[in-house]
């Protein structure tokens, strides 16, 4: 990965027949009339009308194929999206009757239609000022649309052609890729003033912000390259990155530190690191004709819509492994994702609509720690469920079979609050001398697939001094038993870091003042912690 290898993921395509090479260039024409001149409405229209006649027999199918959750009908031709997922909005660019319709996300339901500029060609949210900036392609200018009332507040010049826009929020500056000049223009969010001109490479398709690098990524659609501006000094960082055949795409995983690049041509991605700006693999798509991509900067999920083919690759950012391709509308050109809905919009330029897809869950972890591992008759144990995932929240449901009942106060189930919840269990007299095996289950949330794990209590007639937690996890590095020499639930976070922070097959030690919670009669004591591991 680390030399630039080429990774193939996802299934071979089926049998499908493949475009011819006239069918290809009809999709390209319809790329390719972005950074020119001409009437582009025009010709767009005869084009998509022409590829809709050709591709729309040869539609591969896809591994573990989904059906979109809605398709809502929007203006004609969308080619770009933008969200605020503060307000739950979808913000579609209609290229084809310069509007931007305005998508409910509750509902998903078109709420408004704004008319804008001429062709509007790209779309940039800020939620901390709550405005939206469209970048029209043949005015050569960018119109700015207050949230609060869906209305125009101005208009502003910008270069020939802008064809792609991005936002820094934090600084509140406006980013606007000139396609005809091959430039980029900073754009002061406060006054609508141009703040610098960057020269970049040949016709700038896409723009993308990384605010922890305080860098920005365009790519540049003519020369494969994609170039690196320096947010604080607004230069362009030599030399540009060598990408595949037609950059149209990028996004950034800020947490990361990666940028990904849907290379049109290739039907390829290009993942760039945030330290070294270099490439560190390319990944082939699972359909052709890659255009736009989003990163979920939660579940670190990145989307990809195939224009040739009209899907959505669902890729895993964490093994760049196409976990699945979801069939959507015709020459999708568009993606976008609310992280907090776990949403994935898809424009689809060919059937004027957009697509509704739920995003990819990440698999949670969950962990059960109890403050003993035996009980006394008449005494109870409190357990903790460790959730790790995605920002898990919701429930967790305990159950402990026929043994004992649960004695807190939400019973057998508890809130997870910082990844953690906890229950009190206490067993029966027919409970004494068995393993009581005691159960927690995570049903999962919008961003997250479920888990469960067990930990086994035995009911004694004397009261333990000593504390376990059961870490193994399928497919995973074992973890041992983790003893406490002294009781206490309030070590549960000194047992996990202590456990998760020692490597394989290594051993450790720590000590931690902790309160004997639940043990009637224990003062506070000097813990010792000592943690084995094994692959």
């Amino acid at each position: 990965m680390g030399d630039g290898s080429e990774v193939v993921v996802g299934a071979a395509v089926p049998a499908s027949p493949p475009l011819t090479s006239a069918e290809r260039g009809l999709v390209r024409d319809v790329r390719s009339i972005r950074a020119r001149g001409c009437d582009r409405k025009s010709v767009s229209l005869v084009l998509i009308v022409s590829l809709i006649l050709v591709v729309g027999s040869n539609v591969y199918s896809a591994r573990a194929a989904l059906t979109p959750k809605k398709t809502i009908n929007v203006g004609h031709f969308p080619d770009a999206m933008g969200v605020d997922p503060s307000r739950n909005l979808i913000y579609v660019a209609n290229f084809g009757d310069d509007t931007v319709s305005v998508i409910n996300g509750s509902t998903n339901a078109v709420m408004n239609t704004v008319t804008v500029g001429g062709e509007p060609d790209a779309i940039a949210v800020n939620p901390s000022t709550k405005l939206v900036y469209v970048a029209n392609y043949a005015d050569g200018n960018v119109t700015v649309i207050a949230e609060s009332t869906n209305q125009v507040v101005t208009n502003f010049s910008v270069g020939n052609s802008p064809a792609a826009l991005a936002v820094d929020t934090t600084a509140n500056v406006l980013y606007v890729a000139n396609e005809d000049d091959n430039t980029v223009y900073v754009i002061n969010g406060s006054t609508n003033a141009l703040m610098e001109n960057v020269p970049v490479g040949e016709s700038p398709d896409a723009l993308a912000v990384d605010p922890s690098a305080k860098v920005v990524y365009v790519a540049n659609n003519f020369d494969n390259t994609v170039s690196v501006i320096n947010e604080t000094t607004n230069e362009f960082i030599e030399p540009p990155v060598a990408v595949g055949n037609g950059p149209s795409g990028i996004a950034v995983d800020s947490a990361i530190g990666i940028a990904y690049v849907t290379n049109f041509y290739d039907s390829t991605v290009s993942l760039i690191n945030d330290s070294t700006r270099s490439v560190i693999a390319t990944v082939n798509t699972t359909g052709g004709g890659p255009a736009g991509i989003a990163v979920d900067g939660i579940t670190h999920v990145f989307y990809v819509v195939n224009s040739y083919n009209g899907t959505l690759s669902v890729m895993d950012g964490a093994s760049n492994v196409a976990e699945t391709n979801v069939t959507v509308g015709r020459t999708p050109l568009a993606v976008a994702v609310d992280p907090l809905t776990n949403l994935v919009y898809t424009a689809n330029n060919g059937s004027s609509s957009v697509s509704v897809v739920s995003g990819l869950k990440r698999t949670s972890k969950t962990y059960v720690v109890c403050s003993s591992p035996s009980v006394a008759l008449g005494e109870s144990i409190a357990c903790s469920a460790l959730v790790v995932g995605a920002s898990p929240s919701g429930q967790v449901t305990w159950d402990a079979g026929e043994a004992g009942s649960f004695v807190s106060t939400g019973g057998a189930s508890c809130t997870i609050s910082g990844n953690v919840c906890t229950v009190r269990w206490q067993p029966d007299v027919s409970d004494v001398g068995t393993l009581v095996p005691i159960t927690a289950t995570f049903a999962g949330d919008v961003n997250n697939r479920g888990s469960s794990r067990e930990l086994r209590v035995n009911v004694s007639e004397a009261a333990s001094t000593t504390t376990a937690i059961s870490t193994s996890v399928a497919s995973a590095p074992q973890f041992g038993i983790v003893f406490f020499e002294g009781v206490g639930i309030g070590a549960l976070a000194v047992a996990v870091g202590v456990a998760l922070h020692i490597g394989r097959r290594r051993e450790g030690s720590a000590s931690t003042r902790i309160a004997h919670a639940g043990v009637p009669g224990r003062q506070d004591s000097e813990a010792r912690v000592h943690v084995q591991t094994t692959d």
